[in-house]
């Protein structure tokens, strides 16, 4: 059982959510630089979409939570995204380390090693999955945006496919 969706985005401008097991559960393209704001709307329509999700992890996730946090009263749906899902976004562990121990926000509520659901789980998938996608950056340097985000789709579906039998075996 996957304990553990994190998400990052590329470099190419690609936002991703991964389990913890390597399954691409969703690709969107960044508009612009990367923001809370598209964060959180991706996060909100993945998790309204499989509210069985696990723990999301988020090298920015103290931003994030708080972000959510701030805005649970604007309606049902962020209310209940806060209320299912919110309250355990945590910052991923490859990047925690790098965050303040004074911060005490991030400390008291971000804390992967306090969310004992998540022992044990990759918290470098993003990383590695992002190492595979980007041997074909030359690739698709040129390609439209249609081409583009067709050319995502399949390789993400390739990698899942592969990552899948590789589990079965």
């Amino acid at each position: 059982m996957n304990t553990y969706c994190y998400v990052a985005s590329a470099s190419i401008g690609v936002l991703a959510f991964i389990l913890d097991c390597g399954t691409i559960i969703s690709l969107s393209q960044l508009h612009g630089a990367e923001s809370l704001t598209q964060v959180y709307m991706k996060a909100l329509d993945l998790y309204r979409d499989n509210p069985d999700l696990p723990v999301l992890g988020y090298d920015d996730g103290c931003h994030l939570r708080r972000f959510a946090e701030l805005r649970q009263s604007l309606t049902q749906e962020t209310k209940a995204f806060w209320e299912q899902h919110g309250r355990f976004i945590v910052v991923d562990r490859y990047h925690f380390r790098n965050h303040k121990k004074s911060h005490k926000y991030c400390q008291d509520h971000c804390n992967p090693n306090q969310v004992q659901s998540i022992d044990g789980a990759n918290s470098q998938i993003c990383e590695q999955s992002f190492r595979w996608l980007s041997r074909f950056r030359y690739s698709m340097i040129h390609m439209t945006f249609a081409h583009f985000a067709f050319f995502l789709l399949i390789m993400a579906a390739r990698r899942n496919s592969i990552l899948a039998k590789k589990r079965s075996k």
